[in-house]
């Protein structure tokens, strides 16, 4: 079965403590603080079930690979740089892309230290690559595997109280929509459900709608 569904957003922010308080004030229950070991970046998350929404900040300290790809992002503002998707098996799924043609980058490992909510020191081990696309870098995809999922997503973490519990749909904004159906097609492993001039929607395995509408 195809196991594509939405993984987490990554949204660039220039004050990962002010924007983790912004979204407690919205009512989200977001983590403290924590920093990649090997990339460099620090965020504050807040999961959902089945995905999180990352607030990510520090990309100077990130790799070229990376920092070079993200810091433009803040010349139109702080908000949603990449989107992920799941991955049942990343190094497959590197391979597949690169056969493809699709240009994936190196596989990186995302791991950070995580508080559980019995107070004892963890580690997450989730490792992802991302398939940058330089005419629309900021409709990029990448595919995430987390292989300590218990560290990602821990129902305790899961419960606002504003009540929300998952994301049901993503959409984007395209000048083409018809012109991006190849690259989410290749990613998420599946045809559109619709394909226009004005809207290619795509449905995950848990339902979830991703939309590029004009």
């Amino acid at each position: 079965m195809n196991n594509r569904a939405l993984d987490h957003f990554a949204c660039v922010v220039r004050d990962v403590e002010e924007a983790g308080a912004t979204y407690e004030r919205m009512g989200f229950q977001v983590l403290p603080l924590m920093r990649h070991l090997e990339i460099g970046s620090c965020n504050r998350v807040f999961q959902l079930q089945g995905t999180y929404v990352e607030l990510v900040g520090d990309l100077e300290k990130s790799p070229p690979a990376l920092r070079d790809k993200m810091l433009p992002r803040y010349e139109v503002g702080e908000g949603i740089a990449i989107v992920s998707l799941t991955s049942n098996d990343l190094p497959a799924d590197h391979k597949r892309a690169s056969a493809s043609g699709l240009n994936p980058s190196a596989i990186v490992n995302a791991r950070r230290p995580i508080t559980m909510p019995d107070g004892k020191q963890s580690e997450t081990d989730s490792h992802c690559f991302y398939v940058w696309r330089p005419d629309h870098l900021y409709g990029t995809l990448f595919l995430s595997e987390h292989y300590r999922p218990e560290t990602i997503f821990i129902p305790e973490y899961m419960q606002h109280p504003n009540g929300v519990q998952r994301v049901a749909e993503l959409t984007y904004i395209s000048n083409d929509p018809e012109s991006e159906v190849a690259y989410f097609s290749a990613l998420l492993e599946r045809p559109p459900l619709e394909s226009s001039n004005e809207v290619v929607r795509f449905q995950t395995w848990r339902g979830e709608s991703i939309e590029r509408i004009s």
